[in-house]
């Protein structure tokens, strides 16, 4: 699951935000922001949640929050499928 979000307000224009979820090569989910501006160096973080739903749980509070911050959802990627549909 992906989200990519812009704000619109003149004073944070240029800055942008990005939130995955994706399982890694060992099996555990991770959940990974990417934020950033054209006038800063951009910011990777990564951090290994519980379980597939703990994370979709957290994904939601922050598309919440960069919401509540005046974020607008650009783009939303089609969720992860389940382990057993291949």
């Amino acid at each position: 699951m992906l989200y990519t979000f812009t704000n619109p307000t003149p004073e944070r224009r240029s800055r942008v935000y990005a939130l995955w979820l994706q399982e890694d090569l060992f099996g555990q989910w991770t959940l990974t922001r990417l934020y950033g501006g054209t006038n800063q160096q951009p910011v990777l973080r990564s951090q290994v949640v519980a379980s597939r739903g703990e994370g979709e749980k957290l994904l939601r509070r922050l598309v919440r929050v960069r919401e509540r911050h005046g974020y607008v959802v650009q783009q939303a990627g089609r969720r992860c499928p389940e382990p057993d549909e291949g």
